[in-house]
């Protein structure tokens, strides 16, 4: 777990320059750290064994084998995976013929889409802070949940149109992110949510949140299997309305009620930074839900870290402080509390299966 946190503070340290040089309006030195930043968790992922996260051995290596032998047409008539991730499958099995390749460019677009999240929320929080946050709660689930987590940096991303409510652009956002997962089409309600969050009406909008949340969710079963019906969807996605029940982790379900609970605390003054805030703690508290009620149905757990995600942008603000010593002090307590979960969760209780850490073997 040592290498993990040590390329997170790296990348962190890089993320902290890059901001420096952005606040001096030196675009060019914040061009080159910022890329810096997003490479170095890149490269740790690209170099990693074929053991380690799960979704390596279950299909991401055995759809870049089939790459190498089938032409364009042939492997995506074969393949039941989505477009964007066939293509750069195709791309890496085809051009580059490199294995590792493949791994690195997944990871690559994901730590982008974060590293722009990191950037719209300089001004509520370090912008260091942000991506730190996102590496030690979410790094080590993206090599595991590959194609989902590069869906998940997307809707990140676009939280930012929801926001400006700019509807057509987040719209094309999530197709664009249900091209790497069709989960995604999941995040079409956090722009409703978001709605009836800002809108005047506030005795009628907590409840229109839970009913139309639950409403998305109660009908999922029938609209994918709607989907799959009309044949716009292949069979296998009918995985995620299976009976299995997800695992429950006791770490994670404390994780999520001790950050709701800090959120809820100190509401008003996060508000004070920021209206949208309110919103974000709201999903927060519907992700608990959802992630709980996936003892109860596998595919609820799935779609809470559309949810969840949103973790990234709050944790931050809780160190906003005039103070300067006061402000070092939470920037201390926020990454022990970040480190302590990762290293808990993905290096005590083995979660995801990816550590220990190894490096592919040549030979």
């Amino acid at each position: 777990m040592i290498i993990y946190i040590i390329i997170f503070l790296i990348s962190a340290f890089f993320t902290y320059i890059a901001e420096k040089f952005l606040n001096n309006k030196n675009k060019k030195l914040f061009y080159i750290f910022a890329l810096i930043s997003i490479i170095v968790p890149a490269i740790l992922a690209g170099l990693r064994a074929n053991s380690v996260g799960t979704d390596i051995k279950v299909y991401i290596l055995d759809d870049f084998k089939i790459a190498q032998k089938f032409n364009f047409t042939s492997f995506f008539n074969y393949s039941s995976r989505e477009p964007a991730f066939l293509m750069i499958v195709y791309f890496c099995a085809k051009i580059l013929n490199n294995f590792q390749f493949l791994l690195f460019f997944l990871q690559l677009i994901i730590d982008i889409f974060v590293f722009m999240s990191c950037y719209n929320n300089r001004k509520n929080a370090p912008m260091w802070l942000t991506y730190i946050a996102f590496l030690c709660i979410f790094y080590n689930k993206g090599l595991n949940i590959v194609r989902q987590t590069l869906a998940l940096s997307i809707v990140l991303f676009a939280q930012v149109f929801i926001k400006e409510k700019k509807f057509i652009k987040y719209l094309i956002t999530i197709i664009f992110a249900c091209a790497f997962h069709i989960t995604a089409i999941f995040a079409l309600i956090l722009y409703p949510i978001n709605l009836l969050v800002s809108s005047k009406s506030k005795s009628i909008y907590k409840f229109l949140i839970i009913l139309v949340t639950v409403s998305f969710f109660v009908f999922y079963t029938q609209i994918l299997s709607a989907f799959v019906s009309m044949g716009l969807l292949k069979a296998r996605y009918l995985y995620y309305i299976g009976s299995e029940k997800a695992t429950f982790e006791l770490t994670t379900s404390l994780f999520k009620f001790f950050i709701v609970f800090l959120l809820l605390i100190y509401r008003g003054k996060i508000l004070k930074n920021d209206e949208f805030n309110n919103y974000l703690i709201y999903t927060l508290i519907l992700d608990l839900v959802l992630w709980h009620l996936g003892t109860f149905y596998n595919y609820s757990q799935r779609l809470s870290f559309y949810l969840g995600y949103n973790v990234v942008y709050l944790i931050p603000q809780l160190s906003k402080n005039p103070q300067k010593k006061s402000r070092l002090l939470s920037y201390f307590i926020i990454l022990v509390l970040l480190i302590g979960y990762s290293s808990i969760y993905y290096g005590v209780l083995k979660c995801d299966q990816t550590v220990p850490y190894k490096i592919f073997s040549i030979y």
